[in-house]
Protein backbone atom coordinates (compact mmCIF):
# COMPACT_ATOMS: atom_id res chain seq x y z
CA UNK A 1 0.00 0.00 0.00
CA UNK A 2 1.00 3.67 -0.69
CA UNK A 3 2.45 5.75 2.39
CA UNK A 4 -0.43 7.99 1.20
CA UNK A 5 -3.00 5.72 2.59
CA UNK A 6 -3.97 6.92 5.77
CA UNK A 7 -4.67 10.01 3.95
CA UNK A 8 -6.96 8.77 1.37
CA UNK A 9 -8.82 6.98 3.84
CA UNK A 10 -9.17 10.35 5.77
CA UNK A 11 -10.68 11.59 3.11
CA UNK A 12 -13.15 8.84 2.55
CA UNK A 13 -14.69 9.53 5.91
CA UNK A 14 -14.60 12.89 4.93
CA UNK A 15 -16.68 12.75 1.85
CA UNK A 16 -18.76 10.37 3.57
CA UNK A 17 -20.11 13.51 6.19
CA UNK A 18 -20.59 15.56 3.08
CA UNK A 19 -21.63 13.18 0.28
CA UNK A 20 -24.05 15.89 -0.84
CA UNK A 21 -21.51 18.72 -1.16
CA UNK A 22 -19.24 19.67 -4.36
CA UNK A 23 -16.21 19.25 -2.91
CA UNK A 24 -13.20 20.58 -5.64
CA UNK A 25 -10.80 17.28 -6.27
CA UNK A 26 -8.09 19.83 -5.82
CA UNK A 27 -9.23 20.34 -2.35
CA UNK A 28 -9.05 17.04 -1.76
CA UNK A 29 -5.90 16.47 -3.22
CA UNK A 30 -4.57 19.20 -0.78
CA UNK A 31 -5.87 17.60 2.21
CA UNK A 32 -3.74 14.71 1.17
CA UNK A 33 -0.87 16.71 0.42
CA UNK A 34 -0.64 15.46 -2.83
CA UNK A 35 -0.77 17.39 -6.25
CA UNK A 36 -4.33 16.47 -8.02
CA UNK A 37 -2.88 14.14 -10.60
CA UNK A 38 -1.03 12.54 -7.79
CA UNK A 39 -4.38 12.26 -5.92
CA UNK A 40 -6.10 10.46 -8.56
CA UNK A 41 -3.95 7.63 -9.13
CA UNK A 42 -3.26 7.52 -5.37
CA UNK A 43 -6.84 7.49 -4.23
CA UNK A 44 -7.42 4.67 -6.84
CA UNK A 45 -4.86 2.52 -5.67
CA UNK A 46 -5.69 2.92 -2.11
CA UNK A 47 -9.62 2.34 -2.75
CA UNK A 48 -9.56 0.05 -5.29
CA UNK A 49 -12.09 2.70 -7.63
CA UNK A 50 -12.06 6.41 -9.08
CA UNK A 51 -13.06 8.93 -7.01
CA UNK A 52 -16.61 9.38 -8.97
CA UNK A 53 -17.26 5.44 -8.54
CA UNK A 54 -16.58 6.16 -4.82
CA UNK A 55 -19.16 8.75 -4.40
CA UNK A 56 -22.15 7.01 -6.69
CA UNK A 57 -21.16 3.98 -4.34
CA UNK A 58 -21.35 6.33 -0.98
CA UNK A 59 -24.63 7.43 -2.38
CA UNK A 60 -26.47 4.83 -3.51
CA UNK A 61 -25.58 2.69 -0.34
CA UNK A 62 -26.85 5.45 1.56
CA UNK A 63 -29.77 5.40 -0.52
CA UNK A 64 -29.99 1.96 0.11
CA UNK A 65 -30.28 2.34 3.58
CA UNK A 66 -33.05 5.26 3.51
CA UNK A 67 -35.30 2.47 1.02
CA UNK A 68 -34.82 -0.20 3.98
CA UNK A 69 -35.71 2.53 6.83
CA UNK A 70 -38.15 4.91 5.97
CA UNK A 71 -40.77 5.53 3.75
CA UNK A 72 -39.48 8.30 1.79
CA UNK A 73 -40.30 8.83 -1.82
CA UNK A 74 -37.88 7.72 -4.25
CA UNK A 75 -37.19 11.32 -4.95
CA UNK A 76 -36.96 12.61 -1.64
CA UNK A 77 -34.30 9.73 -1.03
CA UNK A 78 -32.27 11.00 -3.87
CA UNK A 79 -31.89 14.21 -2.85
CA UNK A 80 -31.16 13.04 0.74
CA UNK A 81 -28.64 10.36 -0.31
CA UNK A 82 -27.17 13.51 -2.54
CA UNK A 83 -28.05 12.50 -5.99
CA UNK A 84 -28.77 15.44 -8.20
CA UNK A 85 -32.45 14.14 -8.99
CA UNK A 86 -34.49 11.10 -9.34
CA UNK A 87 -33.18 10.48 -12.76
CA UNK A 88 -29.55 10.65 -11.55
CA UNK A 89 -29.82 8.00 -9.10
CA UNK A 90 -31.91 6.19 -11.79
CA UNK A 91 -29.02 5.97 -14.04
CA UNK A 92 -25.89 5.64 -11.29
CA UNK A 93 -28.68 2.40 -9.46
CA UNK A 94 -29.01 0.65 -13.42
CA UNK A 95 -25.10 0.98 -13.95
CA UNK A 96 -24.19 -0.38 -10.68
CA UNK A 97 -26.88 -2.55 -9.04
CA UNK A 98 -28.57 -3.02 -12.63
CA UNK A 99 -31.89 -2.18 -11.96
CA UNK A 100 -33.88 0.65 -11.36
CA UNK A 101 -34.48 2.25 -7.56
CA UNK A 102 -37.91 0.99 -7.78
CA UNK A 103 -36.96 -2.77 -8.52
CA UNK A 104 -34.12 -2.56 -5.55
CA UNK A 105 -36.93 -1.09 -3.32
CA UNK A 106 -38.93 -4.23 -4.51
CA UNK A 107 -36.44 -6.65 -3.38
CA UNK A 108 -35.52 -4.67 -0.34
CA UNK A 109 -38.72 -5.35 0.79
CA UNK A 110 -39.08 -8.79 -0.06
CA UNK A 111 -35.94 -9.45 1.62
CA UNK A 112 -37.45 -7.93 4.67
CA UNK A 113 -40.83 -10.08 4.14
CA UNK A 114 -38.79 -13.18 3.96
CA UNK A 115 -36.64 -12.25 7.25
CA UNK A 116 -40.20 -11.36 9.17
CA UNK A 117 -41.10 -15.26 8.28
CA UNK A 118 -37.86 -16.88 9.22
CA UNK A 119 -36.87 -17.55 6.11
Amino acid sequence: MTRHAGAIRRICVFLDKHIGQDIPRADLAAMASLRRSQFSHTFREVVGMTLKSYLQEVKLERAQRLMRRSSMSLTEIAAAAGFYDLPHLDKVCRRRRRMTPKALRDQIARERQTKKRGG
